[in-house]
């Protein structure tokens, strides 16, 4: 392991999907619908199979999937008019994704829009229903509970917002935060993330929670190998997570400011 970040979107197939049917379904997919202008294709790539035991094991893959966008455009002609020219564009998005034989989690890179909407393909490939993956939310306030009450390892970050009083919003960064007399006066108000530390190998790693479904794990943990560990992190953060019935599968613009405010600055901490 090594300084950096590691981020996940954390989702959830509400129907269990078995393994190795998933796993076949994947290898074997490749779609092609008629759009407006052009042919729109998905595909799957997927990275060798991690196997841990016959009970425990991990895949990892890349979904290709196609969609169009209309372009504005116009054509400038000899005598000084401009033409609107409307064009219909083509465009291919990647989206990473992981799974495993617990036949619920799947892991995606970031919440962006273009995994929205590969999530529903990955969704239909799966389950034959484009609904069935849903994001998770985290119960920040009962893991800020946790902390306090010593069950989880000491606070290092939180985000607040909706404070009665001037300041109603704000982050903070440091080190037990949660002992420091200025926690007191904001302790009450509602977060957006808030950042714990666990141990892994041995060594104590900061976590970032977002209550819309992001971790940040504060060290690199993309390499091969690292994705049973990644798995057993949100394992144990399972107590914490919910689907919020009112905002299922997509995040909107607002939802995703919780993840873009946080200090990259402690990527290496």
């Amino acid at each position: 392991m090594s300084g950096g970040f590691t981020n996940r979107y954390v989702c959830k197939s509400l129907v269990p999907y078995d393994f190795i049917s998933a796993k076949q379904r994947l290898e074997n997919h490749y779609s092609s619908v008629q759009g407006e202008s052009h042919e729109l294709r998905s595909i799957v790539s997927l990275e060798p199979e991690i196997i841990i035991s016959e009970e425990e094991r991990y895949l990892s893959g890349k979904l290709y999937f196609q969609t169009e966008s209309k372009m504005i455009d116009y054509e400038i002609t000899q005598d000084k008019k401009l033409i609107n020219t409307n064009n219909v564009r083509r465009n291919t998005f990647t989206v990473d994704f992981s799974l495993s034989s617990n036949g619920e989690t799947i892991l995606f890179r970031n919440s962006g829009k273009s995994v929205i909407e590969g999530s529903k393909i990955l969704s239909n490939i799966l389950s034959q229903n484009p609904d069935n993956i849903k994001n998770l939310n985290f119960d920040i306030r009962k893991i800020e509970a946790d902390v306090l009450s010593k069950k989880l390892l000491g606070m290092w970050t939180f985000s607040f917002r909706e404070r009665h009083g001037n300041i109603k919003s704000g982050t903070s960064y440091g080190e037990d935060v949660d002992q420091d007399p200025m926690y007191g006066q904001v302790g009450s108000a509602p977060k957006n993330w808030i950042g714990i530390k666990t141990d892994i190998d041995d060594r104590i790693i900061k976590i970032a929670i977002f209550r819309k479904g992001t971790i940040r794990l504060l060290t690199n943990l993309e390499g091969e190998g690292n994705l049973p560990r990644i798995f057993e992190i949100i394992e144990e953060l399972k107590e914490y997570q919910f689907v919020d019935e009112e905002n299922v599968a997509v995040q909107s613009a607002r939802d995703q400011s919780d993840n873009v405010d946080f200090d990259e600055s402690y990527s290496t901490a």
